[in-house]
């Protein structure tokens, strides 16, 4: 029955390796790099100036196993010029956006920092104005993405790795035991019917010394 599972055992670590490596390799190149290239290019924007007109912390219901749990974010929107057009900004942080955590205390400490009014600095990057940030550079959040996609990818490859040795393995074991086994058929001795020199003659035989009567 051990010898009946391998083939789906090896099936199995084929696809969670494969999985694990390609979700990995999805998070770090299409968010985690993106998110901490744009928070490094966020140090060197221009500026200009903005005023806060929404702050305020948000709160929503989540089910989460079975219970009930209250989340919490912060909506802070800001209003400023660039070129003489009118545009509006809601993050902090270029890691901001639609996070939420089950503390208000981080909510509240954001919203307290913006009130509504507070003249404020904007980042925006120059080739589109509308990106924007408060508090430009990388955060621990920003390498958040990058972090998780890399154990992802690494745990992937860990896992193609066993399964591939482990294959090699069994293949190299199986041509060595056949090998092994192919050789010991063909070391057969022969027999042409002659007794081999130097073999003591046969019981009750004539042993070639003529005796007289």
């Amino acid at each position: 029955m051990a010898h009946g599972n391998r083939p789906a055992g090896f099936v199995a670590g084929l696809i969670c390796g494969i999985l694990f490596t390609a979700v990995g390799f999805c998070v770090v190149y299409f968010l985690g790099w993106p998110m901490l290239r744009e928070a490094k290019a966020s140090s060197a924007w221009p500026t200009c100036d903005g005023v806060i007109t929404v702050a305020r912390v948000e709160s929503k219901q989540e089910r989460r196993d079975g219970k009930t749990t209250t989340m919490y974010s912060h909506h802070i929107e800001y209003r400023y010029s660039v070129d003489g057009k009118e545009l509006t900004g809601d993050r902090v942080w270029t890691s901001d956006g639609g996070t939420s955590s089950n503390m208000s205390s981080f909510a509240k400490k954001a919203v307290a920092r913006y009130p509504v009014g507070k003249e404020v600095t904007v980042h925006y990057d120059p080739a589109a104005p509308a990106v924007c940030v408060l508090e430009p550079g990388a955060t621990w959040v920003t390498y958040l993405p990058l972090v998780l996609g890399g154990a992802f990818f690494l745990v992937g490859l860990m896992v193609l790795v066993i399964v591939v040795f482990k294959t090699v393995a069994a293949i190299l074991f199986v041509g060595a035991a056949a090998t092994a086994y192919a050789t010991s058929g063909t070391q057969t001795t022969s027999y042409s019917g002659e007794p081999p020199l130097n073999a003591p003659p046969a019981e009750g035989g004539d042993d070639g010394i003529g005796i007289g009567e």
